[in-house]
């Protein structure tokens, strides 16, 4: 009996992730990329992909599904942001993954500190803020320097230190 090829799916396929499906080929998998760019970096060397926005969980495991066996996909990951989706397809699949649950904690920033505070693992002082007055309030309190970022972001996108009350009005 032959045993057939395993594909592992992959979501997110920017030019940052060309080199993880070259990897993944090398040690033996077949990769399918989705993207919701229909000229995603990835497609070309992948070896399927799929035009599916990676925020898209209903139609990364309809997918994913309806491909599994015919495919072999044994396994779903990410080298974006989108880990969310991945434990979704993943545990909607029976794929291996963390829990829903370990995922947005882990995407959170709020969550993630509060398990890291809970744990007794250092971590800097944090907050919350939903009005530029919070905001306000709290850059006062630390002296006019602080350094702040979205809930949820990848890679310090949209994340910067604020010294001035202009750079945090603008910045809020």
């Amino acid at each position: 009996m032959i045993k057939k090829q395993k594909t592992v799916m992959m979501i997110g396929g920017g030019i940052q992730e060309v080199k993880a499906v070259e990897i993944a080929q090398s040690v033996g998998y077949k990769v399918i990329v989705t993207d919701r760019n229909k000229d995603a970096p990835c497609f070309p060397p992948a070896d399927y992909n799929a035009k599916i926005d990676g925020r898209d969980i209903e139609g990364l495991i309809a997918y994913t599904l309806l491909n599994k066996k015919k495919l072999n996909i044994a396994g779903v990951f990410t080298l974006t942001e989108l880990v969310t989706s991945v434990a979704a397809v993943a545990n909607a699949c029976g794929l291996p993954g963390v829990s829903l649950e370990s995922a947005v904690a882990c995407q959170n920033k709020q969550l993630c500190k509060k398990i890291w505070l809970k744990n007794k693992i250092q971590t800097p002082h944090g907050y919350v803020v939903s009005t530029l007055q919070e905001a306000k309030i709290l850059f006062y309190k630390f002296n006019n320097n602080i350094f702040v970022k979205p809930l949820v972001s990848f890679g310090g996108k949209n994340s910067q230190r604020v010294s001035s009350d202009d750079e945090l009005k603008v910045y809020f």
